[in-house]
Parts: structure tokens; C-alpha cells; sequence
């Protein structure tokens, strides 16, 4: 599933579409389970500041906001 939206991702010619991917940062039940409630899937409170994070940052980085 990831591969496919990467490739989605990868392969629009629009510079409005940027991928934020929040495995390649280490955000994965099998790396990271403090960051996943009771069902491993679902991100708890520790996982949703993550991805604020990460999210943040990207937006920073695209747009060149310091």
C-alpha cells in the first residue's frame, strides 16, 4: 500500500502534490509501539505530536519557512 502511493506520488507532474511519509521517519508499529494505542494501529497521544511534528516540518521545508 505504501509502495503504491509512493508511486502515485513519484510520478504526478504537479508540484502540488508533496508526500509526507511517516514510516521513513521511523513511525511504525513494529519500530516505535509507544507511539500506537492498545490496537497497534490507531497513534495515541505521544504518536498525534509526532505526526504534528513531522507534518510541521515538511510544511516548513516545502514552502521554505524557517
Amino acid at each position: 500500500y505504501n509502495d503504491v502511493i509512493r508511486g502515485i506520488a513519484n510520478y504526478s507532474s504537479t508540484d502540488n502534490l508533496h508526500l509526507v511519509d511517516l514510516s521513513t521517519g521511523g513511525m511504525t508499529p513494529q519500530t516505535s509501539s509507544s507511539y500506537f494505542g492498545s490496537d497497534g494501529i490507531h497513534p495515541n497521544a505521544q504518536g498525534m505530536d509526532y505526526i504534528t511534528e513531522v507534518f510541521e516540518s515538511s510544511l516548513k521545508d516545502f514552502y521554505g519557512i524557517n
